[in-house]
């Protein structure tokens, strides 16, 4: 006896372990396995008990609660359903569950009403006594009494739980309570059934020592759910209407709207997100022709869609200016004989979305192949990084100028020693040249070689002069000067040179101050006035030079590429020299601020004006920078701090410090 108590609670044990097992597993193994699995026990549990409603005389105790204690493993999963994915998701379950009973009802009728030929076999005996039970008419309302009164109660149970869970009941005692007033539900419902199918004399109401053993099966059951349901459930849970799971369907099957609501639930989900998404979401037929794009595809291409002749690869450029023609770039389709089938989905970027009168738009696309209707489509999903490209070529480009200057730097302190030295040897030979003038006469043949010796070397000494203003070593008598006195006095200078140029100056209407060396800093503006004006020479009328003194404003381009990324643009003012040109490439600008290096012929430029300028600048704690293309002319812009600013002290202290060096 107490064998058979331990292997009944077993068996019930794991019934309930494997449905919670399968339910717990649904995103792994998809949620067929477990409707399969409950729909297959509903029928079982129903065949199983459809005989025990009359019982006879002798089975006195065949009429107990035994007949409640097979369903709840089921009750379990129903309230776990319902608690863990909600009321929508177990009204789906309850609905799944008519769906298999109306089924199974069917094929009852089909397969079991049929006469079955005597034979052997243990087939051919349960359809014998199938075929002998559901042609009984007692039997047939047996098991229509069962199918009734369970789901009658399973739309009863979750309203009990849930109303217990608004009280605070734990998940445990909640799960007990709905599974003792189900059992007690189902017996009294048979005992209704069979006063009215047999007398009410008929009944044989369950044994004490039987509701004790089924009262701890429901005790082991909840445990089982307790714990599972702690593991899996979501924190934070609102409170919900306990009625709502039966008012529920009365909504769905009696609102058109709520229904049609409840029917497109998984489509407007899947919607939402396709529109929300920040990607550009597009499906395309082969030939590339547009079927359907999310709301930011739709932006981004805007009304050049509205084209009936419109494709994808009429925007959308690779790394090489070339359409980017996403059906060559695609391997071929895997066919049936491949053994393993190759990966659907390729990623591609470095492309560009070029849609007239909008900005480019770099792209990183994912293509996968599809089918709509029978035919092979493309879906492609295309996020923009134009910002993360900008970021990653600013910060290319800092790196850059980053490497420039160090470089510049060295070259400064190699060309800054070689001019002490050289200084020297010119102060050498200056007083030999002086010395040998006052031996000769004028009339002396020597006399000639003693004046090219003194040209020699005043031209040397400004070279000289020029390697120390690149090597930051020059003189430096700052004061505090208004930007459009310094800006007229280099026009002045340059105006005897500028034949057939168009030469303004643009400033702010405000004052702008800044502390220099004004004779250094005229000298930087008139070299690179000289430079522009070398570079209109061939250039096609109007030829324009153009100088424009204004504040900072950190939305200047210019202004990403500062050396000091902590610089604050309010502390400095620009100057900007822009010429239309002939330009330079890349290639050129990146070496204009080396020394000796010029795109001049020979004889025309010593490659030592804008080497000087640079050093100049940094030497009053600015910099220069320089934009250009082939033939797009020339800008170069040049930082200063503010006079009486924090950015402008180094330039005092320089002032101060700095003497130009003498000979040794």
């Amino acid at each position: 006896m107490v064998a058979s108590i331990l292997n009944s609670q077993a068996v019930l044990l794991v019934l309930a372990v494997l449905l919670l097992l399968l339910y717990g597993y649904r995103y792994l193994l998809g949620t067929s396995p477990i409707y399969i699995a409950s729909g297959l026990y509903f029928i079982f549990v129903l065949l199983v008990g459809s005989n025990r409603l009359v019982p006879d005389a002798n089975a006195t105790h065949a009429l107990t609660l035994y007949n409640g204690i097979l369903w709840l493993p089921f009750v379990l999963l129903l309230l776990t359903v319902y608690e863990l994915e909600g009321t929508r998701a177990a009204q789906r379950f309850y609905l799944g569950l008519v769906v298999a009973t109306l089924l199974f009802l069917f094929l009852s009728l089909i397969i079991f009403l049929q006469p079955v030929q005597s034979s052997e076999g243990i087939l051919a005996e349960f359809l014998l006594e199938a075929n002998s039970l559901l042609t009984d008419h007692t039997a047939r309302s047996e098991l229509l009494h069962g199918i009734f009164t369970h789901l009658f109660l399973f739309l009863l149970v979750p309203i009990l739980y849930q109303g217990l869970l608004n009280k605070g009941t734990k998940f445990g005692l909640a799960l007990f309570a709905s599974m003792v007033v189900y059992m007690v539900m189902v017996e009294a419902f048979s005992a209704i059934f069979i006063g009215v199918t047999a007398g009410s004399k008929a009944f044989f109401p369950a044994l004490p020592s039987s509701w004790i053993l089924h009262l701890g099966s429901a005790v082991w059951l909840a445990l089982v759910g307790h714990v599972f349901l702690v593991l899996n459930a979501p924190y934070g849970q609102k409170p919900r209407k306990a009625m709502k799971f039966l008012t529920g369907f009365v909504d769905f099957f009696f609102s058109p709207e709520h229904m049609a609501r409840s029917l497109s639930e998984w489509s407007e989900r899947y919607q939402l997100v396709v529109e929300n998404s920040s990607e550009l979401i597009l499906l395309l037929t082969q030939e590339g022709k547009i079927l359907n794009m999310n709301r930011v595809a739709a932006r981004y291409l805007g009304k050049i869609v509205e084209d009936p002749g419109f494709r994808l690869e009429q925007v959308v450029y690779d790394n090489t200016n070339r359409p980017w023609k996403w059906q060559e770039a695609l391997p071929p389709p895997p066919t049936d004989q491949d053994v393993s089938p190759k990966r659907q989905s390729f990623h591609f970027n470095g492309l560009f979305l070029r849609v007239p009168e909008r900005r480019p738009v770099d792209l990183d696309l994912s293509v996968s192949r599809a089918q709509l209707e029978g035919q092979p489509i493309a879906v492609l999903i295309g996020r923009d990084v134009t910002e993360q490209r900008e970021e990653e070529r600013r910060r290319k480009t800092r790196r850059e100028q980053m490497l420039h200057s160090q470089r510049l730097e060295s070259l400064g302190e190699l060309a800054g020693g070689i001019a002490h030295d050289f200084n020297n040897l010119l102060q050498s030979i200056q007083m030999s040249a002086d010395a040998l003038k006052v031996k000769c006469s004028p009339e002396s043949h020597a006399a000639p070689l003693v004046d090219n010796i003194e040209e020699g070397c005043r031209r040397a000494t400004a070279l000289t002069s020029q390697l120390l203003g690149f090597a930051r070593k020059g003189k430096f008598h700052a004061e505090e000067l208004e930007v459009r006195t310094l800006l007229d006095h280099a026009l002045q200078l340059f105006k005897p040179v500028a034949k057939g140029l168009e030469c303004k100056i643009l400033c702010e209407p405000v004052p702008l101050f800044v502390f220099v060396d004004e004779i250094q800093l005229a000298q930087v503006l008139l070299n690179m006035l000289i430079n522009a004006r070398d570079a209109l020479k061939d250039a096609p009328e109007p030829r324009r030079i153009t100088l424009r003194g204004e504040s900072v404003r950190p939305q200047m381009p210019e202004w990403e590429f500062r050396p000091n990324r902590e610089a604050r643009a309010e502390d400095y003012i620009c100057l900007h020299v822009r010429d239309n040109g002939c330009g330079m490439t890349e290639a050129v600008r990146q070496k204009v601020f080396e020394p000796f290096f010029t795109t001049k012929p020979a004889g025309h430029g010593t490659g030592m004006g804008l080497p000087m300028a640079f050093g100049c600048i940094a030497n009053h704690h600015g910099w220069i920078h320089v934009s250009s293309a082939p033939g797009e002319g020339c800008d170069i812009t040049i930082f200063l701090p503010k006079a009486g600013t924090p950015a402008a002290q180094g330039g005092l202290e320089n002032a101060a410090e700095t003497t130009e060096p003498q000979p040794a």
